[in-house]
């Protein structure tokens, strides 16, 4: 990835002065111009990098709100289906109440 920032070391054209050479205090400005517009481009990126971790993090506490929703859902789900079981007296052929019934029945007959 280019920044179109130059992280070379100070050729002769990029000093101030035209004989190849700059005083002291000239070339450091000029670094200290070029560490500045490195640090602004750096710390822009780095913006941009915190933005998207923060979408992620607000994404990944979405999906995590919908799976609670999804579990609640299956637990009533589950629930449900467990009452449409049927319960061991139903499940009988014969169930005991009407056996009782029966033989009452019966013996009011008798």
């Amino acid at each position: 990835m280019s920044c179109g920032i130059s992280a070379g070391p100070l050729s002769g054209s990029d000093l101030p002065s035209g004989n190849g050479g700059g005083t002291l205090p000239e070339i450091k400005a000029l670094f200290n111009q070029q560490t500045a517009f490195q640090r602004e481009y750096f710390d822009g990126r780095f913006d941009i990098v915190a933005k998207k971790i923060d979408n992620f993090d607000n994404r990944i506490s979405q999906n995590e709100r919908k799976v609670e929703k999804c579990e609640k859902s299956i637990e009533k789900i589950e629930s449900t289906v467990l009452s449409f079981q049927p319960s061991d007296e139903e499940k009988d052929p014969v169930p005991r109440s009407r056996v009782v019934l029966g033989l009452s029945l019966n013996k009011a007959k008798k």
